[in-house]
């Protein structure tokens, strides 16, 4: 699971009180499938993704990626089409990611300088690319580490100075694994090893502990989006929604254009955001 949200924000969102509160397992499906929702209206997702991937080539000097590309490892073609990438093609040697200060590349450009390559091969699955894929890569400090002595590579649970420093929902890094918090009692937290394409690895004690942050307008989005879809589940679809105190019904499609607009600066050009809202 990739949440941008965790179950902890929705409840707040919904003004859920002790009586009326919903429990994580119910409403950690719920953000899983706003958020997945979202990815596929938007063509594109907001998690880090560690991955090997292939595409058509494109000719000409210029590739627009159909995925977003925060780094790359290596950048290969399969020059005699035997299914086996044998030439490399090196970053700022033969090619050059666009836009140059952004947090992901959408475009390859092949440099005039390069000496292997005066401009993008063309045919299927010609290219593969292998790197880290997605929106962008911000974390933010927990400000805890590992205490665990240490973190074996299997340990599906991880031991934390303070259970209040995370949510079930996060995604941690630690060193370069990716860890999804799946539960937590007291300061134990249940993880699921080696996510989006990370290795589960030992971490020693006292190993800093990161957390995954998301974009602001993508965040309030998906809070306005899982909302809506816990109200309408609540009342059958019938497009009115419990009030926030949940002491009467109300229109909540007067959100759909906020949900839009915060969607929009995220939209790709072949995409549209949100049908039916």
């Amino acid at each position: 699971m990739n949440l941008y949200v965790t179950p902890e924000d929705i409840r707040r969102e919904l003004r859920l009180d002790t009586q009326n509160s919903m429990p994580v397992e119910r409403l950690a499906p719920i953000l899983e499938e706003t958020c997945r929702y979202i990815d596929n209206e938007l063509g594109r997702f907001f998690y880090v993704l560690t991955d090997t991937r292939y595409y058509d080539g494109p000719g000409g000097s210029q590739w627009w990626v159909p995925d977003d590309v925060i780094s790359i490892t290596s950048v290969k073609w399969d020059s005699d089409e035997d299914g086996v990438y044998e030439t490399t093609l090196v970053e700022g040697t033969d090619f050059v990611g666009w836009p140059y200060n952004g947090e992901h590349f959408r475009r390859l450009d092949v440099l005039t300088r390069s000496s292997q390559i005066a401009g993008w091969p063309s045919g299927q699955k010609a290219l593969e690319i292998v790197g880290k894929f997605g929106w962008g890569e911000t974390t933010e400090s927990t400000g805890d580490t590992v205490q665990d002595n240490p973190q074996s590579s299997s340990s599906t649970t991880l031991t934390v100075t303070s259970g209040a420093n995370f949510a079930v929902g996060d995604t941690l890094l630690i060193e370069t694994e990716q860890q999804y918090v799946s539960d937590k009692t007291g300061e134990t937290l249940t993880v699921v090893r080696g996510v989006n394409g990370t290795t589960a690895a030992a971490h020693n004690q006292s190993t800093a502990i990161s957390r995954y942050t998301y974009p602001a307008a993508l965040q309030s989005a998906i809070k306005m989006e899982a909302a809506r879809w816990y109200r309408e589940i609540s009342t059958g679809f019938a497009g009115a929604v419990a009030s926030m105190n949940e002491s009467g019904f109300a229109s909540f499609r007067a959100t759909y254009p906020a949900i839009m607009a915060r969607l929009a600066t995220f939209r790709t050009a072949d995409h549209f955001v949100l049908v039916g809202l």
